[in-house]
C-alpha cells in the first residue's frame, strides 16, 4: 500500500471537502452545518414565531418595528460521526492482468482516503472489517485513526482475509453516515440483510463498489485465469462462459442498483485500473464531497 506514503496522493486528499450533515448538536464546533437550524453566532434568516418555541430566539427589535413576532435562526456547525464498513473477504483478492492493484488493496486505499479526511476535519470515525464480530464506536482521536491505518495495512497486504460475519443489531440512527466498501458480488440476499442493518444504524448510507476490470467489463476472447484457490493451476475460460458470466453480472448489478435506489442509498463504482491515486480521488469527490478547495 505504497500510496499511503505517496505525497501526491496525500496532497490530493487534503484538497477534498466533506459535505456531511451531522444529525445532532454537539458541544464541539465542527465544519458541517446541521440538518436543522440551531443557536450559534452565524445568523441565517428570520421566521415567524410558532407557539411553544423558545422565547430567547425572538428578535425584539423586529417586534418593536413591526408589532409581529419573528424568530432569529442561526446556523449551527458540528462534527459528524461516520463508520466505514470494509469487505475483507477472500473474493477481494481478484486481480486480472489489466488491474493496477488487487481489489482488497484498492478498497483499503478508499477507506484510508475516507478515514484521513474525516480525521483531519475533526469528525469521529471507526473502521469495521466485515469479517469481525463487533463494530467499534466512532472516535476522533489521533490514536484511533492510527489504529485504523494499521488495520488497513493488514487488509492491503492480504493478511487475515476471512468471510463476512452477520452484523449485530445496533442502536437506531446512532451515527450520521455509513460508508460500505466492497465488490458487492456476494449473493444479493446477504447484502440486503447487511444493508438493512447498516441503514438502521446510520442516517445516510453510501456504497462504494470496487471491481476488477474483468468484472466490470468481462473479455470476449478465450482466456486463462489463475485458480482462485491454487495459484499454480490455471483455468481456461471460453467465450461462451464469459458471455454467461456477463449476463449474470449485469443482472446482479441491475438488482444491486435497484436495491440501493429503493433504500435511498447512493452507489458509486471504482475499477482497479489506471492511476489509482487519481481514480480514488475522483471516486471520493464524486460520491462524497462538494469539491476541491481553491
Amino acid at each position: 500500500m505504497s500510496l499511503l506514503e505517496d505525497r501526491e496522493f496525500l496532497a490530493q486528499l487534503r484538497t477534498l471537502e466533506l459535505s456531511l450533515k451531522p444529525s445532532r448538536p454537539s458541544p464541539r464546533l465542527g465544519l458541517h452545518a446541521l440538518n436543522f437550524r440551531g443557536r450559534s453566532l452565524e445568523f441565517a434568516e428570520y421566521r415567524e414565531y410558532r407557539e411553544g418555541e423558545d422565547l430567547r430566539d425572538l428578535d425584539w427589535k423586529v417586534w418593536g418595528r413591526s408589532d409581529r413576532f419573528y424568530v432569529k435562526l442561526r446556523d449551527a456547525h458540528a462534527p459528524a460521526t461516520a463508520m466505514l464498513f470494509l469487505d475483507d473477504s477472500p473474493s477481494m483478492v481478484t486481480a486480472s492482468p489489466q488491474a493496477s492493484v488487487p481489489k482488497h488493496q484498492a478498497a483499503a486505499l478508499v477507506a484510508f482516503g475516507l478515514a484521513s479526511v474525516l480525521q483531519r476535519n475533526g469528525d469521529a470515525s471507526s473502521l469495521h472489517l466485515l469479517s469481525q464480530p463487533y463494530p467499534e464506536p466512532p472516535r476522533s482521536s489521533r490514536r484511533s485513526f492510527l489504529h485504523q491505518v494499521q488495520r488497513l495495512r493488514t487488509v492491503a497486504a492480504g493478511q487475515q482475509l476471512a468471510e463476512p460475519r452477520p452484523l449485530p443489531r445496533m442502536r437506531s440512527k446512532s451515527i450520521d453516515h455509513a460508508f460500505v466498501i466492497s465488490d458487492f458480488l456476494e449473493p444479493l440476499d446477504a447484502w440486503k440483510t447487511r444493508l438493512e442493518t447498516i441503514q438502521h444504524l446510520a442516517w445516510q448510507t453510501i456504497c462504494l463498489q470496487v471491481l476488477d476490470p474483468w468484472e466490470a467489463n468481462p473479455p470476449q476472447a478465450e482466456t486463462e485465469l489463475e485458480d482462485a484457490e491454487a495459484a499454480e493451476r490455471r483455468r481456461r475460460i471460453t467465450p461462451e462462459e464469459w458471455r454467461q458470466y456477463r449476463a449474470r453480472l449485469e443482472q446482479h448489478q441491475h438488482q444491486l442498483e435497484g436495491l440501493c435506489r429503493k433504500k435511498g442509498m447512493r452507489l458509486h463504482t471504482l475499477e482497479t485500473t489506471g492511476a489509482m491515486a487519481s481514480q480514488i480521488r475522483k471516486l471520493l469527490e464524486r460520491a462524497l464531497w462538494k469539491g476541491s478547495r481553491g
